[in-house]
């Protein structure tokens, strides 16, 4: 059953490699009543369950994390960059597990008629947003567990967040930068 779970784990990860959408939120629930069914249907046989029991506690204590404290598990897994323009930019970045950089030197802000909203989430990772130092980005930057780092204010902790107004009055965008467990860092580039 464990390699069954790594299996499923590893198809997951692939197939979000590949740009396939995995419903993380649901594999997780769904592998640990999977982990349990097979301990129950195993009980009686005496055959070793420590690796099932292992996986189980390490699974129930990511749910209960992902539950305490808002960790999105979509949005694939490993290191992602992106580079929006005033054309192209999109509403919501969102990475589950990994690195996202999200570089907005290249929007062009003179070209935004009204306030855009704009949410960058991380689940478990580093969440990093470069800003150009005249532009017009309100930022709220939040972490769950870790540290949020807005044009070298810090600060860390538990519910660690910070705030920066826009330079230059009204914002053009309002970013909305969280990580679950992680960092968060906004810099000038």
């Amino acid at each position: 059953m464990l390699g069954l779970v790594l299996v499923l784990f590893g198809v997951g990860w692939l197939l979000e490699a590949l740009g396939v959408d995995v419903p993380w939120d649901i594999v997780f629930p769904a592998v640990l009543i999977g982990i349990g069914i097979m301990l129950v249907s195993s009980a009686r046989s005496g055959a070793g369950q420590v690796g099932l029991m292992v996986a189980g506690i390490v699974l129930t204590i990511l749910l209960v994390l992902g539950t305490a404290i808002d960790i999105p598990l979509g949005g694939g897994v490993g290191d992602r960059t992106v580079r929006p323009s005033a054309e192209r930019i999109e509403p919501e970045y969102e990475r589950g597990i990994g690195k996202l950089t999200l570089d907005l030197t290249e929007v062009a802000f003179g070209a935004i008629d009204v306030p855009l909203d704009v949410r960058a989430r991380v689940g478990i990772g580093q969440l990093v947003v470069i800003v150009p130092a005249d532009a017009p980005v309100r930022v709220d930057a939040r972490s769950g567990i870790g540290s949020v780092r807005i044009y070298g204010q810090e600060e860390a902790g538990f519910g660690a967040g910070l705030s920066a107004p826009a330079p230059t009055g009204a914002p053009a965008i309002k970013l909305e930068a969280t990580v679950g467990i992680g960092e968060v860092r906004i810099d000038h580039g």
